[in-house]
């Protein structure tokens, strides 16, 4: 055991790592990188991308879309391996800034310099011995990606970030974020970006983070697969199932305060955010469980968190007296947010990308606005101009009440205006036509 410790103290040591951070050694590291990257899709076509993806995750269901194409094929990175590399460029003793381009520790700098040189061997290698075109990441802010992102295009081989978060911001939200981004002086090094629409783009252009002429704006992969006309998710469906996808706090867009929250999405207090609507909203779709036993009523939480769990169970004996496990067709699920949506007769969400996607679907989708929504968070509510568009309760009382009559057959009051309608999808999309996978595809042949 003494041994044991002895030997970790001395491979995680200063002295020791500083062996392994000369950029020499990345000729090594890229060699096993090169062996050990796992082929999650394999291409037919003989002139198929071969691609390394970073963070692969994190959009699984992107690059499935992607994979459709045929015309590319995906390998993972190691990630124990890209860890370990990373550990190497560490300094035991220091901490660094939680803002990555804040950094003033001159010995951190170093170190990241040092990274950047070690990684073009990295890219050398991958590039030219095993013969990858190019690198892929979900997105620009991973700050354990940051300087792979501005080294391996150095040695020769492009790193794209098909950057997939911000398709839910609005015009309105763009000056407090490009403040934001200027004060943490954000910046992404790599050789292209690709947004899911215009609003996406404007704002990194505004905040300083990347050059316009090197943004693509292509959509959002994933949503290929409703968009189409002859989606699998479009078949008609005789399911008597209610779902929401579960919501917290913090489902909006707003300030981050790691100190406030007892989870990423839920306030340490309950006393930020949108405590009392997302409470009673959770409890009223249980109360109408309740009503309704004949129906399947499910939660989708945004992530597997025992957390989040809790947080529900919690909304469901506040709502109804009874613990989830004391309602029989209540139930937290983890299925695909498609496969959920084509089984559901009604959906339920708030700020979240699966209310566009069960509208595309043409599902009728209640978006709860009351409480904190209409209080001191309205501007945090997302598609206030096409609410329209959605059935929005104004009460938790109202809620339970049409998602009783939904159960019942009644038809929806959202609006079905094709214009707003498509207005709606390709402002927040990009585009409506079921093709950003190509587009995709498109974008990264113009890096190569």
């Amino acid at each position: 055991m003494l041994q044991t410790k002895i030997i970790s103290q001395i491979l995680s040591s200063n002295a020791f790592k500083n062996i392994f951070r000369f950029s020499f050694f990345g000729i090594f590291a890229g060699i096993l990188l090169g062996f050990k990257s796992k082929c999650i899709y394999k291409s037919n076509n003989k002139d198929s991308l071969k691609i390394i993806v970073f963070s692969s995750n994190r959009y699984e269901q992107d690059l499935d879309a992607i994979s459709k194409v045929e015309q590319a094929s995906f390998y993972t990175i190691p990630l124990e391996l890209f860890q370990k590399i990373n550990a190497i460029f560490s300094f035991k003793g220091k901490t660094e800034n939680i803002f990555y381009h804040l950094e003033e520790d001159p010995v951190l700098l170093n170190l990241r310099d040092r990274q950047v040189l070690f990684l073009r061997k990295v890219g050398w290698v991958l590039k030219k011995l095993f013969h990858y075109d190019i690198a892929i990441t979900p997105s620009m802010q991973y700050v354990n990606e940051k300087a792979w992102v501005k080294g391996l295009p150095e040695g020769g081989l492009p790193f794209v970030a098909i950057h997939k978060e911000f398709t839910l911001i609005d015009e309105h939200h763009i000056p407090r974020r490009v403040k934001l981004n200027k004060e943490e002086k954000i910046r992404f090094e790599g050789s292209r970006l690709l947004v899911t629409n215009q609003t996406g783009k404007e704002l990194f252009i505004q905040s300083n983070i990347f050059a316009g002429e090197k943004i693509g704006v292509v959509g959002l992969p994933r949503m290929d697969r409703i968009l189409k006309a002859d989606s699998v998710f479009r078949k008609p469906t005789s399911s008597k199932q209610m779902t929401m996808f579960s919501f917290g706090h913090f489902s909006g867009d707003m300030e981050y305060i790691p100190r406030e929250r007892k989870a990423h999405y839920f306030s340490i207090n309950d006393d930020l955010g949108f405590v009392e609507l997302v409470r009673d909203s959770h409890a009223a779709f249980a109360r109408a469980a309740l009503k309704r036993p004949d129906f399947r009523f499910v939660y989708k939480p945004k992530y597997n968190d025992p957390d989040w769990f809790a947080e529900i169970d919690h909304y469901v004996e506040y709502g109804t007296g009874k613990s989830i496990k004391e309602i029989k067709n209540l139930e937290i699920v983890f299925d695909p947010a498609p496969d959920l949506i084509c089984q559901s007769t009604a959906v339920v969400g708030f700020n979240s990308t699966v209310v566009i996607e069960a509208r595309a679907l043409d599902k009728p989708t209640l978006i709860p606005v009351f409480a904190e929504a209409v209080g001191a968070y309205k501007d945090n509510v997302f598609f206030r101009d096409y609410l329209k568009l959605f059935e929005t309760p104004s009460s938790a009382k109202k809620l339970e009440e049409r998602l009783l009559e939904l159960a019942k057959g009644q038809d929806t009051t959202q609006s079905s205006d094709r214009k707003v309608y498509q207005k709606f999808i390709r402002n927040y999309l990009g585009y409506d036509d079921g093709r950003t996978s190509q587009r995709v595809i498109e974008e990264l042949k113009k890096v190569l």
